[in-house]
């Protein structure tokens, strides 16, 4: 019995330093797939339906028959100024992230995001949208690849993305 719980733990051992060398990010990829889920219209949005996803926008532009986990302003920016802001403070959070979207749609940014251990995957998404010329309308959305929940990291994430953007 001692012998078996030798050899369970030194496989366990042996499995961790694999995930740990051969690449975080990169073993979630090869058993799950690509955590970019291309450029989405935010009209058309399938949330997962789980506590792994949140999206929030600015008040009366949150998809039809979306609810909103938070409710942003408008901001007195264009929509370029405000990608350019976002991308910003993508850069200075300080988490682990990649953009991948190929930067064709100049109203849309899209990144992954890992978590700072196991390096688990998020998509996070932003659309603006011109309103009159003057204001800009942000909607952003995230979520997990892996798992049921993420105890609401994608919401926080896309708070602290919103923040100080009207500066």
């Amino acid at each position: 019995m001692r012998t078996f719980f030798l050899g369970l733990i030194a496989a366990l051992l042996i499995l961790l330093i694999g995930f740990v060398a051969y690449g975080r990010e990169k073993t979630w990829e090869t058993f799950f797939g690509n955590a970019d889920i291309g450029p989405i219209d935010f009209n058309n949005l399938a949330r997962t339906g789980k506590p792994n996803d949140a999206l929030i926008c600015s008040e009366g532009f949150c998809p039809e028959g979306q609810n909103a986990d938070a409710t942003l302003p408008t901001y007195n920016l264009q929509p370029a100024q405000l990608i350019e802001r976002l991308e910003e403070n993508i850069r200075s959070m300080g988490q682990i992230y990649k953009r991948v979207d190929d930067r064709s749609d100049p109203n849309q940014i899209r990144f992954i995001t890992w978590s700072n251990l196991m390096r688990f995957p998020d998509i996070n998404i932003f659309t603006v949208v011109a309103i009159d010329g003057e204001k800009t309308a942000l909607l952003g959305y995230a979520a997990a690849q892996l798992g049921y929940s993420d105890t609401g990291a994608n919401l926080k994430r896309l708070k602290i993305l919103t923040e100080n953007l009207a500066r």
